[in-house]
């Protein structure tokens, strides 16, 4: 299921699931069982990573990067 969250009146659409805590791990090196403690810049690199697959889900661009979506 693919959920959505409005940012100064743009729909950016998410989705969690199983793969996007396999691509945290990819890039962080930190396990879903371990997210607790993970880094404020841990977590948003996770949020990224669900927005990225709730965007190839609804098979649109992502046209934001990691750095701008920091800074909504």
């Amino acid at each position: 299921m693919v959920n959505s969250i409005n940012v100064n009146g743009k729909e950016y659409p998410y989705k969690f699931g199983n793969l996007v805590f396999m691509e945290l791990e990819k890039k962080t090196g930190i396990k879903s069982k371990d997210i607790e403690d993970a880094s404020t810049e841990a977590l948003m690199t996770l949020c990224y990573i669900a927005m990225e697959l709730g965007h190839k889900t609804k098979k649109i661009a992502l046209d934001i990067d990691f750095e701008a979506f920091c800074l909504l």
